[in-house]
């Protein structure tokens, strides 16, 4: 059975896959990707994941694919927390 933290990543991955696919097509047929994103950000497929990470290179400022994914602090602190967690497997 999957655990929290890969059903969590599986959700991400998804959402991540759904979008890339959308904005490919989407440039494959024309449309400008900062467009779709403005028409998506106001529509049912509006998310989170859409404003803050989204992964088209340049439609979000913020968003790692617009840094060509360049860890940041959030990549330290994720590598703090798995050191720490396989330390407190390892004490156990």
């Amino acid at each position: 059975m999957a655990t929290a933290m890969e059903t969590f990543e599986h959700n991400g991955v998804a959402i991540a896959d759904t979008f890339a696919e959308a904005f490919t097509m989407a440039q494959k047929v024309g449309l400008d990707p900062q467009k779709l994103l403005d028409i998506c950000s106001k529509s049912s497929s509006h998310c989170w994941v859409m404003s803050h990470y989204h992964p088209v290179p340049g439609l979000v400022a913020t968003a790692p694919a617009s840094h060509e994914y360049r860890p940041g602090f959030t990549s330290h602190m994720m590598l703090k927390d798995l050191r720490l967690s396989q330390d407190a497997a390892r004490s156990t």
